[in-house]
C-alpha cells in the first residue's frame, strides 16, 4: 500500500473512531476526542497526543467491531495486518493535528463533513457486518471510499454498519 493509501486509511480510521464515540454516535464508549479528554492527555502525552487518542480510539472500536464481526481470518478498519498497523501508528499524531486543523473533531456535524469527502457515491450501506472483498484490495483505487461510504451512510441513517476484509483472495 503507498503511503497516500496509508494516510487517507489513517485519516479515515480517526473520522470514524471520532464519530463512533459516546458524544456522537455512541458506537463504542469512550471520548478521547473530546476537549476535555484532549485537556487531559496533553500533559501525560505532550508530544504524542495524537498518537495515544489513534490508539485509545482504535482499541474501542476494535472491540466492538470484533464482537460484531468475530476474529480469525478477517480485518476491519480498526485491525489491519501488523505491518499495516505499525506504518498507521507511526503517522497517527500528524495526521491526528492534520484532521483537527481541519476542524473534523469539533463537532458531529464537523466530522460528517469531512468524511462525506471520502466516500463513493455508488456504494450502498447496509446493516451489520459488510464484506468489502479481499485484505489485498485495500490498498486498490475506490477500496477505502467503499469503506468510508458504508460508515457515513450508517451514521446518517443512524444504523451500525460494519465493513470488513477477508484474508481469501
Amino acid at each position: 500500500m503507498n503511503s497516500d493509501s496509508q494516510t487517507r486509511l489513517l485519516q479515515l480510521r480517526f473520522l470514524v473512531g471520532f464519530l463512533g464515540e459516546r458524544a456522537q454516535f455512541n458506537w463504542w464508549p469512550t471520548s478521547f476526542a473530546m476537549a476535555a479528554s484532549r485537556g487531559f492527555l496533553e500533559p501525560v502525552f505532550p508530544r504524542t497526543m495524537g498518537a495515544a487518542i489513534f490508539h485509545g480510539m482504535s482499541e474501542a472500536a476494535s472491540r466492538v467491531h470484533d464482537e460484531v464481526i468475530g476474529v480469525g481470518r478477517v480485518f476491519h478498519l480498526f485491525r489491519l495486518s501488523a505491518e499495516i498497523e505499525q506504518d498507521l501508528h507511526a503517522q497517527a499524531g500528524i495526521v491526528y493535528a492534520q484532521l483537527e486543523k481541519l476542524g473534523a473533531f469539533k463537532s458531529r456535524d464537523a466530522g460528517l463533513d469531512v468524511l462525506a469527502g471520502f466516500t463513493d457515491a455508488a456504494s450502498k450501506t447496509r446493516e451489520g457486518p459488510v464484506a468489502i472483498g479481499g485484505i489485498q484490495t485495500l490498498g486498490q483505487p475506490g477500496v477505502i471510499a467503499s469503506v468510508a461510504s458504508n460508515y457515513f451512510g450508517a451514521f446518517r441513517a443512524e444504523i451500525r454498519s460494519y465493513p470488513y476484509f477477508t484474508t481469501k483472495h
